[in-house]
């Protein structure tokens, strides 16, 4: 079976919770959940404990993560630190 391919944006189906992929990595990426009040990002496997990520939608990204302005993410696998999110010193 191939790996899974998503988009920054989609919104994936794990073991009954959904989450909006910020970047795909190969075969994880990382996601926040969805809806979220928060851009508390983490890291998911896209076939994990036996089951498969699925696609069920797409929706924009929540501003400020590095994707939600083009869909290029400038950090290639690396997190934005919070000062870079939210410019504090």
């Amino acid at each position: 079976m191939s790996a899974a391919t998503f988009q920054p944006g989609d919104v994936v189906m794990h073991a009954g919770e959904t989450y909006q992929v910020l970047e795909d990595l190969g075969g994880r990426g990382r996601v926040i959940p969805f809806p979220a009040d928060s851009l508390a990002e983490l890291e998911l496997a896209w076939d994990q404990d036996g089951e498969a990520c699925r696609r069920i939608g797409h929706a924009p990204l929540p501003a400020p993560t590095p994707c939600s302005t083009d869909g290029c993410c400038p950090t290639q696998g690396n997190p934005l630190t919070e000062e870079e999110v939210f410019g504090r010193r």
